[in-house]
């Protein structure tokens, strides 16, 4: 049994890649809502909570070393007992790979504001140097969520609000939050300057973010970095 108060902390991740071709309305919103239920209703106090939103100069912004930086901060700061919080808004997608583990050949991730994607073995990296006895919940509201931990997973029907009158769910339109590979490496050659294809996707990642690329990339390259 635990004697001691048991703390939680959050980071909440809102990307609306605004100026991009692939621009979407909404996630900041998402982000900034989501900081509101888990204060008002989970009652988490503010200094244990990180928004990280690309609608703001002032806040955070949420690159892919950022978000990789603060979540490994917070996961070296939870103890036995403690919850951690993880929400992401914006695009998902899912990236080639020859890894024998992924049986349906694609890692799936989470593409953060400047395109530094974040697959799942990257996320679990991070997230497996909790304590044993922590509670960690990622909320994932991008495409290509369902297997990005290989977890288990509960989804949502997508577009759900409350209705008007409150008492039931209301299945409406909803925003497609999926960047296809194709959008990804134009997306990538026209931020970089360098012509990306899916021959040299993870060399284009590892040359454009350095050690702050996926380690997966990383990986597969050989690259060490001191």
């Amino acid at each position: 049994m635990y004697t001691c108060i048991m703390t939680k902390r959050a980071l909440i991740v809102g990307c609306n890649y605004p100026g991009s071709p692939h621009q979407l309305a909404g996630c900041a919103n998402d982000a900034s809502s989501i900081c509101s239920l888990l204060r008002e209703v989970f009652v988490y106090k503010p200094q244990n909570m990180l928004m990280m939103v690309d609608s703001d100069p002032q806040a955070v912004s949420p690159t892919g070393a950022n978000i990789k930086a603060e979540l490994t901060r917070l996961v070296g700061l939870t103890l036995p007992g403690d919850t951690l919080f993880f929400h992401f808004s914006g695009h998902g997608t899912q990236i080639p790979t020859d890894d024998p583990q992924e049986t349906d050949g694609m890692d799936e991730a989470i593409v953060p504001t400047d395109m530094n994607v974040i697959v799942g073995d990257d996320l679990r990296v991070i997230v497996c140097k909790l304590p044993l006895d922590a509670n960690f919940t990622m909320l994932a509201d991008c495409c290509h969520s369902g297997t990005m931990l290989d977890h288990k997973v509960r989804d949502l029907p997508l577009g759900t609000n409350t209705s008007q009158n409150g008492d039931r769910p209301y299945i409406g339109p909803s925003l497609n939050k999926s960047l296809p590979y194709e959008m990804l490496m134009a997306e990538l050659t026209r931020t970089t300057g360098q012509q990306v294809f899916q021959g040299n996707m993870r060399y284009s990642l590892t040359q454009a973010f350095g050690p702050d690329a996926s380690l997966k990339a990383q990986a597969y390259l050989g690259v060490q970095h001191r």
